[in-house]
């Protein structure tokens, strides 16, 4: 998984790590969207069915079922790819190696709840700030294989000139 994301504040910076928190550590958490849960309903109840092996396995969609196929596609092509592999990414950290990675801690030792973090006292970084990296995961044979890039940038480190334009040298 690539990140690139720009943080104005230390708040936003939090809400954005509590979501990987969730995609990482919550087992039920879903890859589609509340609003989308109902239009998907109906393919995954047939998919369900199908891959079930029974007897009586319908095996041709109904117009329900087909409208619902239609919805998943359009719903994997604009976010539900991104989702299985963010997902796919953390799925091998722990709650405590991604607050180490991020530059959180938590708050009670004994609490692997997302509310229970603040940024650490060790956070050298001043917001806004641009963080970028790779973070990818996988499970193959019985070895997990972890990878973890990531780069904090604070944007003051940047020595931004903004000189105005000037009208002198420009040709009519």
């Amino acid at each position: 998984m690539q990140i690139k994301q720009l943080f104005v504040d230390a708040v936003e910076y939090q809400k954005w790590f509590q979501s990987l928190l969730d995609a990482a550590t919550n087992p039920n958490a879903s890859l589609w969207r509340e609003e989308d849960r109902e239009k998907l309903e109906p393919f995954f109840r047939w998919n369900h069915i199908i891959n079930s092996g029974s007897e009586f396995t319908p095996t041709k969609m109904s117009d329900e079922v087909r409208a619902s196929f239609e919805h998943y596609k359009q719903c994997e092509h604009n976010y539900g790819r991104e989702a299985s592999a963010k997902r796919n990414a953390l799925r091998q950290f722990g709650f405590e190696d991604l607050c180490d990675i991020f530059g959180f801690e938590l708050i009670e030792p004994d609490n692997d709840e997302s509310d229970a973090i603040q940024l650490s006292h060790e956070f050298g970084h001043q917001f806004p700030l641009l963080l970028v990296g790779h973070i990818d995961s996988s499970y193959c044979q019985g070895a997990e294989d972890k990878m973890a890039a990531i780069s904090i940038i604070s944007l003051s480190e940047f020595n931004l000139v903004v000189a105005p334009k000037s009208n002198e040298n420009s040709q009519i």
